[in-house]
C-alpha cells in the first residue's frame, strides 16, 4: 500500500481439482459482495469481477498443472 499502490498476486499450484478450485473462488466473491463472472479464455478459466462501491476488484487464472494439480493465478486490487 505504498504510493497508492493496492495491487496484490499470488501463484500457487494444488492438489484440488480444477472445478473445486473455481467453484471454491466464485462462491468466496459472492459471499463478500462482487460480482463474479467465469470465462474460458484461451484454454483457461478465469474468474473475474468487481465490488460496487469501493473499486476492488479481482481476477483469477485456474489452468491444468502437472501431474492432475491445479495452478491458480490470482491478482487483487483494493480499489480506492
Amino acid at each position: 500500500d505504498r504510493d497508492g499502490c493496492t495491487l496484490r498476486a499470488a501463484s500457487f499450484v494444488t492438489p484440488v481439482p480444477r472445478q473445486s478450485v473455481i467453484d471454491f473462488y466464485y462462491t468466496q466473491a459472492k459471499r463478500a459482495g462482487f460480482a463474479a463472472e467465469h470465462r474460458l479464455m484461451g484454454g483457461d478459466n478465469v474468474l473475474g469481477g468487481t465490488r460496487a462501491g469501493d473499486g476492488n476488484a479481482y481476477f483469477i487464472v485456474v489452468a491444468d498443472a502437472p501431474g492432475g494439480k491445479t495452478s491458480v493465478d490470482i491478482i487483487a486490487d483494493g480499489g480506492r
